[in-house]
Parts: C-alpha cells; structure tokens; sequence
C-alpha cells in the first residue's frame, strides 16, 4: 500500500492588490521594444507613434488595472501589439506554482506546473501564482477590443495582446482590456471573487439561476444522421420513463447546408418535429453553428459581402473532412457588415417563432474570432465577434435560453445564460477524465457569470447501439457500464443541464432506471475541487475530491478516476452525518473524519446533514487518499 497525504491549510481573508492607493496616470512615450517603467506595469511596448498611460483605480471593493492607448497625431494610427509586465511588487520565485485558467471549451484547459519547470502556457481569462500559502491572481474583466494573453516570462506575469487591425482615429485614444490583481491566502476565495468580478463587468441581464435543463438530444448516438422517426421513437421511450424531462434538443444536422437556417434537409419537416416536442409537454432545443456558413449554402450565394474575406482579398475558407466521411468548406460571417447581422437575426427569429424554439445552442462560436479583412475597415476580431453575439442574443429573446458552445469565454459573457465549459464527450474512457479537467477547472464561472454545461449523459455500452447509430466511429462506445455511470453522474451534477444522448428505448433496465435519479439530482450552486493544487499537471489529471453547495445544502464528492480501489480519508467536516445519493444507508462521521473506500471508476456523492460554507470549508479540510493494492 502506498499513501499520499495532501493537506488545505487555513487561509486568510481574500484582499484585493492594489498597486497603488491613489489614480495615476502617466503617459509614455514608447516604441516597439522599448522599455518604460509605470507604476502599476512596467516594460510597456506598443508601436510608435502611439502612446499609453496606465490607470490604477481604487474602487474601494474594486482595483484594477487599465491601459490607455493614445493617437496624439494628425492621421489614424493602427495598432500592431501591444505588452506589459505586471508589477506584482517583486519577481516569481522558481519554487512557485502557477495556475493558467482555461480561456476556451476544452483546447487549453486549466494548467498547473511549476515555475522552475515552466512549460509554454498561456491564458486569455487569468493566472495565479501560489507561493506558499499565499496567492496572488491576474484576471481579465473584459474583452472588447482586445484578446490578451497572461504567459509567465522571466518570472514576470506578461501581458500581449496583437492589435489585430484596430485603428485609432487621429487625436483620439482607446482602452486597453481591464484587468484585477487579487492577493489573499485563500485560492477558492479570489477564483470566486474573479468569477464575480466578470459578472460585474459585463452583465447585462440577470442570470437564469433556476434553471435546469432535463432530457433527450440527438447528437451524441445519430451525430448529424437523425431523422424525424428517430426524434419521435427517444420521445416515446422518455415518456415511458415517467421522468420530469423538460426539453427535446436537436443537434446539428437539420440544415440543408451550414447558414441557410430557415429551411431544412430533404425529407426533415421541421414543423412536424417540433410540433410533436411541444404536444408532449417537452421545450424545444435547436442548435446551430451561429457564426459559420459553407460555400455551398444559398445565403453565401447570394450574399457572398455577409461572409470575411482573407487578406488576398478572397472569401476566408476552412475545408476539412467529417466523422462520416463528409467535406465541410465553412466561410465566416463577418458580423461587422450590419447586414449580417439582420440575416442571422431572421433566422433565430424564425426558430423562435415558427419552430417554437425556447433554448438556442450556438455552437462553434471561436470561429467569430477568425482572422481576416472586415467589411468594416478596423473592426478586431472581438468587436466583430461582439457585434454578432449580441445581434443573435437580441433575437434569441430575453425570455428564451442562449448556450453558448466551442466558444472562447470571455467574448460571450454577458451575453449567453449558458456555457459549454469542456470539450465534447466521446463514449470512451479516455475521454472521461480529460472532460473532468475541464469543466471543474472552469467550475469558479458557475453560480457567478452563467450556467456551467458539462456536455450530455453517456450510459449506453456497445450492446446498448443498433443498426440506427451513426456511421462516425468516434460516437461508437466502448465504454463499459461503470465508466458511462461515474461520467453521467458527474456530468449531471456539476452544471444546469442533464441531457441524456443515447437511444433511450433499447437501454438496459439498469441504465433506465438511473436516468430518472440523474434528471432529479440538486442544482449545484457553487462547484469547488478541494485537491486543486495537486492535480490539472496535464488534460488527464482530474481532481477527485469536489464539494458544492445548493442554497440549503452542501455536499462532497469523491471520484475515482483510476484503474485501482482507493481509501480516501477527509477531515474537518462539521456534520455528524452523511446521506449517500443513489444508495440507501447512511455514512457517519466521526470526530469531523470521514473514511471510506471507492472501487475504481466510481463515485460517491454525499450530501451532509449541516450546511457549510464551502468557502471556509476549504480552509478546514484536511485529506489523504491510499492506493488499495
């Protein structure tokens, strides 16, 4: 038997590091590569003839740093890039940790590595630096002109951003992106702090705390293959179930060719279908990719001016070959042409009004931030990106549901209700962990900027598929029943959606009879993985040990992700007692210790009979895990 002991130790209460008491601003002159001392950031560089001033602003509960960038001649300037370094009151030391957040789906996923053996790693959201028990993060609040990077370079916390083509009028100026500095002893706090902080910056609506998607979509058993029988046979098999499903969602595959939104392909009657998802009780999901089009499509046809142009003056074009053996020749919808903007939002309003749609998906939205010449001369990536996820989330309606997905965060927030926060699951194992990093390491977003979505329940085994499942081999599981238990449950707790993708109707017994507990498992408020610091060293290493909370609960979850049974050992639990969700008896707690065992690929989610502040929690927990060989 081998042990692992790990410890949280008590922190401190959160302080947010303000580089200076007072507002300053301070221009400087610089050119590209050459050095300037500020107060608040130092080595500054940006292309002459512009110049920058820093702003540090004391907002009481609030400090963050802005960048002003200033075109003091006669002509329109454009920016080229731009790089700081953060004064953090000193460098990192070799012996600190750093944490690079995730900035998008589940292509760069939350990262921990020393700094004596840093690794090339960069964030768009935030970074934090533990030495010792002290913390220190840098995190952007916005995301409007620019899409900054943090990197760790000779110890400094760096900052670069590419102009991107902006243009600033002559004797005019632009802010830079805004970004916090926290310092505090306790990590979990300043990740939900920031996580506030975002919220605060860019709301603009309130958020759907309430809401709790329940039910059956199409993608993950037919991929783009679904047809309007196979719709109807998951409605009837869910109905059996007698589950308090609340939504059908269709995936992709409905259209005739990516951007001709308002038809479908032959033989589909959109109208039919959703007729059906409505009559049964159910909301209708629809997705769509809001932000590609294909060469092939009418719309571009017609309309190839709605559509960006690469930087040889010819329609920007990405081919590539499908799961199914399919080519995909996608354009980009330049949603800085005002005209494209009334397209798209003609088809979300047709979804919306003539399909009955309540819950839009609006997929592949990094491609918003793909490179090229604008129509409008000047306009970035992230203000035509802005432009467009506004306009849809305009027609979309206040009263319906926005999930963003494949999107780079920080553009959409304040925008969507929901937010893919890991990469697609695949129904093989390897992808289960890989899913957890992700979306844990993303977790501090829900309860404080939106609704985490960590992708559909997978339960289906290989003898759980028939002769109706996809042609791509990719969605063919080989998965076996504990590894599509541990992921649909974890999936199911930790976000606002539980959606079902197999073919419900030939599941095993088994498998049925656990959906409906899935559908009925609390609304996690607030998600935190306590053996953080010890895990996220690469895309496989998920941490095991998770509390959360509801408003009147809170409760622990262990996972065990490996190949071989654990002893797991928690200490400083104030309750007495803990009640296992999906088993009947209860586990005590003696003198705040709780121990117990997980075969492996299993869970145990427990619900505590005091609420915690998970917070503080955090700062009482003490664990250890053992291998039981």
């Amino acid at each position: 038997m081998t042990g692992i002991n790990q410890q949280v130790k008590g922190f401190g209460v959160i302080l947010f590091y303000c580089l200076s008491s007072l507002s300053l601003f301070m221009a400087c002159n610089t050119k590209m590569n050459t050095e300037q001392q500020l107060k608040g950031i130092n080595n500054t560089s940006i292309n002459a003839p512009l110049t920058t001033t820093v702003d540090v602003k004391d907002g009481g509960s609030k400090k963050w740093i802005e960048l002003n960038i200033f075109n003091n001649t006669d002509k329109e300037q454009v920016v080229e890039n731009v790089s700081f370094n953060l004064d953090i009151d000193g460098k990192i030391s070799k012996d600190a940790q750093i944490m690079m957040g995730s900035s998008d789906m589940g292509r760069l996923p939350t990262q921990i590595f020393n700094n004596k053996n840093k690794i090339d790693y960069h964030s768009k959201n935030f970074v934090m630096v533990k030495e010792g028990d002290k913390y220190l993060l840098a995190g952007l609040l916005s995301w409007n002109i620019f899409l900054p990077e943090f990197t760790i370079v000779d110890d400094n916390i760096l900052v670069s951003a590419k102009g991107d083509g902006k243009i600033i009028p002559a004797n005019k100026s632009i802010d830079f992106e805004k970004i916090v500095v926290l310092k505090g002893n306790n990590w979990a706090t300043l990740l939900d702090e920031y996580g506030q902080l975002i919220y605060d910056e860019n709301a603009k609506r309130k958020k759907k705390d309430d809401v709790v998607w329940k039910g059956w979509a199409t993608w993950d058993y037919y991929v783009r293959d679904f047809t309007s029988k196979d719709v109807d046979d998951n409605i009837v098999a869910l109905n059996e179930l007698k589950t308090n499903a609340n939504i059908i969602q269709l995936d992709g595959g409905w259209w005739p060719q990516r951007g001709d939104y308002d038809m479908t392909k032959e033989g589909y009657n959109m109208k039919e279908v959703v007729d059906n998802i409505v009559e049964n009780g159910y909301s209708v999901g629809l997705h769509f990719d809001g932000f590609r089009g294909d060469i092939r499509s009418k719309v571009y046809k017609e309309h190839p001016e709605y559509f960006l142009k690469d930087f040889d003056g010819t329609t920007r074009v990405h081919t590539s070959i499908r799961g199914n053996g399919d080519t995909l020749a996608c354009n980009f919808f330049d949603y800085s042409n005002p005209e494209a903007r009334t397209y798209i939002q003609k088809m979300i309003k047709n979804m919306r009004d003539e399909w009955k749609v309540e819950y839009f998906k609006v997929d592949f939205m990094r491609f918003g931030l793909e490179p090229g010449v604008p129509y409008v001369k000047g306009t970035t990536p992230a203000e035509r990106f802005k432009l467009g996820v506004t306009a849809i989330r305009e027609a979309i309606g206040e009263e319906n549901y926005f999930l963003g997905c494949s999107a780079v965060f920080g553009p959409t927030f304040g925008e969507i209700d929901g937010l893919r926060t890991g990469g697609d699951i695949f129904p093989t194992y390897k992808a289960v962990p890989e899913r957890a990093v992700a979306n844990l390491g993303n977790s501090y977003l829900h309860g404080n900027v939106l609704n985490a979505d960590a992708d559909y329940i997978i339960l289906r085994e290989s003898h759980e598929e028939d002769e109706t499942i996809t042609v791509d081999p990719h969605k063919h599981s080989d998965l076996n029943k504990a590894e599509t238990i541990i992921w649909s449950k974890f999936s199911s707790l930790f976000g606002s959606s539980r959606i079902d993708s197999d073919k419900v109707g030939i599941l095993g017994d088994d498998k049925k009879n656990i959906l409906p507990s899935l559908f009925e498992l609390p609304k996690m408020s607030k998600i935190i993985a306590v053996d953080t610091w010890e895990h996220y060293t690469n895309r496989h290493d998920a941490p095991q040990i998770v509390v959360s909370e509801t408003d009147k609960k809170s409760y622990i979850s262990i996972f065990n992700w490996g190949d071989q049974s654990q002893n797991y050992t928690i200490e400083g639990i104030q309750s007495g007692t803990a009640k296992p969700l999906f088993k009947t008896n209860n586990i005590d707690i003696q003198n705040g210790k709780l121990e117990v065992n997980i075969d492996s690929k299993d869970c145990l989610i427990l619900e505590l009979d005091k609420k915690e502040n998970i917070l503080e929690f955090i700062n009482n927990l003490k664990y250890s895990t053992y291998y039981v060989m």
